[in-house]
């Protein structure tokens, strides 16, 4: 399994369900499945694009944030290793939330699906950017384990829609949408009925 066999899929389910110029919200490996998307399909049929703590690229490079940010290509295997025991979240999740979320859910398979894991996490989506025309959310956890929240602002700087925004939760880790929802779910509804 590929990001682009899962952007594959999504242009599959958006023909079948015939959705016109949808929204895609995608956290983390989402986010990247998004810009899959746009890669092979570019965002022509979208309306908007909202990404949630998923930088345009894992990799260090001197073009990028402050050149010393990111990962080498050795350093990526230890990140593979390490990461289903990195705790994703900084803030304290409440009982209800944590009963929601134990309800029927499927964990990621980490042994299972590395490959698509190494896939997510060597590629360099700056260019697509570059090349977007719908407005784009760019969420950001302030504390996130897995990107610095300078990112958010960073990637919107590639992207040239002027209703394209950056948000930064302060006091969230890598899942803004579970750590803080109703402040996430406000500022998505916002930013959908702005664009629409």
């Amino acid at each position: 399994m590929t990001l682009h066999r899962l952007a594959t899929d999504l242009e599959e389910l958006m023909n079948a369900l015939k959705l016109y110029r949808p929204v895609l919200v995608g956290h983390s490996m989402g986010a990247a499945t998004i810009m899959a998307y746009e890669e092979l399909f570019t965002d022509g049929k979208l309306a908007a694009i909202v990404t949630e703590d998923q930088a345009p690229t894992f990799m260090k490079a001197p073009d990028w944030l402050d050149g010393q940010t990111g990962k080498t290509l050795g350093e990526l295997s230890d990140f593979i290793k390490y990461f289903p025991r990195t705790k994703l979240t900084h803030r304290q999740l409440t009982d209800q939330v944590k009963r929601v979320l134990g309800k029927g859910m499927l964990p990621f398979n980490f042994q299972k699906h590395q490959a698509l894991l190494q896939n997510v996490i060597t590629q360099d989506w700056r260019q697509n950017l570059t090349r977007e025309t719908v407005p784009h959310l760019f969420f950001a956890g302030g504390c996130s384990p897995i990107f610095p929240p300078e990112h958010a602002q960073a990637a919107r700087n590639l992207q040239h829609n002027a209703q394209s925004e950056v948000s930064i939760f302060a006091d969230c880790g890598h899942i803004l949408h579970v750590e803080n929802i109703e402040a996430f779910n406000q500022k998505l509804l916002n930013f959908i009925q702005k664009v629409q």
